[in-house]
């Protein structure tokens, strides 16, 4: 019988080629779809301070959610990977931003603590409706969701709807944090009962 870390595997497999698969015109008409659709949401209105990422591996490109962050005049953060674990670190338009050792670019910066950010919009490999997330598997996400001062935001995946994957309710882990909404080229899921959205315009 197949372990639950090698369906995972073969799930992170299917899924990344799903989602590579998107032509480029495609991906830059669902990621502006999708900053519209945040952009209209009460968590959006409320936060001061979001946690973005930079596109990787055919990950939702959340850049335009950024420039309209800037023109809000919100704060924008970055991951930063540190060791085993994920900081977030202030990025603006005219931030020099280094590779890590993924070769994903990063800023430069002292990080903030967990609890400044009060909403983190993070990349998905797969999602269920259930609010089930599969990252590529090295648990960043998960280790600093964990931390105390992070429990308190409200955190949106941002994924493509072919990367919607149900039976992931089947795989969950002890330490999953279930996600407060999932936004997709399509549509809004709000996926616990705090996960409040105001109407799209």
């Amino acid at each position: 019988m197949n372990t639950r870390a090698e369906r995972k595997t073969r799930l992170r497999r299917v899924l990344r080629a799903r989602r590579r698969s998107i032509d480029p015109e495609r991906a830059r008409q669902a990621s502006q779809r999708v900053a519209v659709q945040v952009e209209s949401s009460c968590a959006w209105q409320r936060a001061e301070h979001i946690g973005l990422y930079l596109p990787n591996d055919g990950e939702l490109d959340p850049r335009p959610i950024a420039r309209r962050a800037w023109s809000a005049a919100k704060r924008v953060y970055l991951p930063v990977v540190q060791g085993r674990a994920l900081a977030f670190v202030a990025w603006r338009p005219d931030t020099t931003l280094i590779p890590n050792r993924f070769r994903i670019p990063e800023p430069e910066g002292a990080p903030v603590e967990p609890g400044q950010l009060q909403v983190l919009y993070l990349p998905l490999v797969g999602w269920s409706v259930a609010g089930e997330r599969l990252g590529m598997g090295a648990g960043f996400y998960d280790r600093f969701l964990a931390e105390p001062g992070a429990q308190s935001l409200f955190t949106v995946g941002l994924a493509y709807e072919c990367q919607r994957e149900d039976s992931l309710a089947e795989l969950r882990e002890p330490w999953d944090v279930a996600l407060h909404a999932i936004v997709t080229e399509q549509r809004w899921y709000s996926l616990r009962a705090d996960a409040k959205r105001a109407p799209a315009d």
